[in-house]
Parts: C-alpha cells; structure tokens; sequence
C-alpha cells in the first residue's frame, strides 16, 4: 500500500521526547500482520419461495490489515494534544484498513463457489465529514502515560468479491429474470428490475455492514487497547511545548 499520512502531537513534551512518540506508536501493527477476524455464517433467503432452499454463507479465515504506523516524521496529517486534567488523546487514520475472508457460497447441500471477500473501511463525505479513525485516550501519571481509553468512529464499508457474484458459474444466479414481484413494496420501490444475484448481493453486503464492520471494530479496539497500553507506560513527558508527529503508511 502507498501513501504517507502522519500522527501529530500538541502536547507536553520535553526536548528528547521524539523517541518516546516512536516507542509509543512506531510499528505499532506491522503492515503485513493480519489480525485475526471471527468467523461468521449466515443465509440469505430466496424471496420466491421463503420456505425454500436458502443460500448459505460461510466466511473463514478472516485477516484484518490496519493501516500501520511507521517511523517519527515532521509532516501532519490526523493529530493528538492535550484534552486538559492531565488527559491528551490521539486520532490515528484507518481509511483503507481492510479484512480479508475465504468465502464458500452453499446452495443446498451443495457448495456452489468459493471466492474471497474484502470489506475496506472508507470516511464518510456525503452530508457530513466524519473520519474513520481510531482515539486513544491517556492520562499522565507519575510513571508515564496511561491508556484510559481507546474508541473507533463509525465508518463507510465498501464490499468486493472475486470473483463477482455476476461471474458465478451458479445456474440460479444466471436467470436476469427480474424478482419484484416477490419483494416488499420497499424493495420494489429502490429496486424494479432486481434479479435473485443482485438481490443476494445487496442481502450480502448488508451483512458486511451490519456485523463484520462491528467484528472489525471490535479487534480494532481490543488490539490497539493492548498494544498502546503496553508501551504507554514507557513514555513520560515533561515540561516544554512541543509539536511531534508519526508518520504512518496507508
């Protein structure tokens, strides 16, 4: 992955503290480790027959990749300071962070296809701006920063397949013969020529938004809680105003 943003500090800091920001955050999830996501199964109704065959959804092997941070550099983009009662807290971008799954489509007891799946985490930008990012919340103690708290913004998920659902070699994915009349006023309001594999696809995604954005969530906090929390304790600070950043790659 390319791309350089930087994680700023206005805060406390003392003259030689620039390599306790690189103790803090530098390397903090090496960009080639995969964090390990739970495995999740679920079936999508056919609306012609909802007491019919459903298809079946089977995600393994799931590996979240965060954007990492890297080496102390003086450029900034995202920024930490002070939050005043001795507290500062830090924002660190995660746009592009993505997981990854094995993925097997059953029909039946049959399975139909294997493919792989990628949920990429994107900023919302439409009616308001609300960056994807992960704050760190501390406070400083007699031995050093300690973690009080780490949160994760709410954030876009953009679903791909490979291959394409389109692409299936599945005889009831290759029937483009249009389902409203089965759907919900609703559904057929948004959707007049749908077909069962866009229909699925939709059902698909909304999956992916609804509970793997709340598993990527969850290891994000739990994983960055941990390791922040570990190195925190090893950084102090001291008196003396200075700016600080980390960079970090996409």
């Amino acid at each position: 992955m390319k791309g350089v943003i930087c994680l700023m500090f206005a805060v406390v800091l003392s003259t030689a503290s620039q390599s306790n920001l690189e103790t803090l955050f530098g390397n903090l999830v090496p960009e080639n480790e995969g964090l390990d996501m739970p495995h999740r199964y679920f079936a999508v109704y056919d609306p012609r027959n909802l007491n019919g065959t459903q298809f079946r959804f089977n995600l393994t092997n799931g590996k979240l990749h965060m954007r990492s941070t890297e080496k102390y550099n003086t450029e900034s983009v995202g920024k930490c300071g002070p939050q005043g009662g001795g507290f500062m807290s830090c924002h660190i971008p995660i746009d592009g962070s993505f997981a990854t799954y094995d993925s097997f489509l059953y029909y039946g007891k049959e399975t139909i296809q294997t493919f792989s799946t990628k949920v990429t985490v994107e900023s919302y930008f439409k009616q308001w701006y609300n960056p994807a990012d992960i704050s760190a919340y501390m406070k400083q103690g007699s031995s050093g920063l300690n973690l009080t708290k780490v949160t994760v913004t709410d954030f876009k998920l953009e679903t791909t397949a490979s291959p394409p659902f389109k692409e299936f070699n599945f005889s009831v994915f290759l029937n483009d013969t249009p389902i409203s009349q089965y759907l919900t006023p609703a559904y057929r309001l948004n959707w007049k020529n749908i077909t069962i594999v866009d229909y699925v696809w939709h059902n698909f995604t909304e999956r992916m938004y609804r509970t793997v954005k709340q598993d990527m969530k969850k290891v994000m906090e739990q994983q960055f809680s941990e390791r922040i929390g570990n190195r925190s304790t090893s950084v102090s600070t001291a008196h003396g105003r200075k700016r600080r950043s980390i960079k970090t790659r996409e």
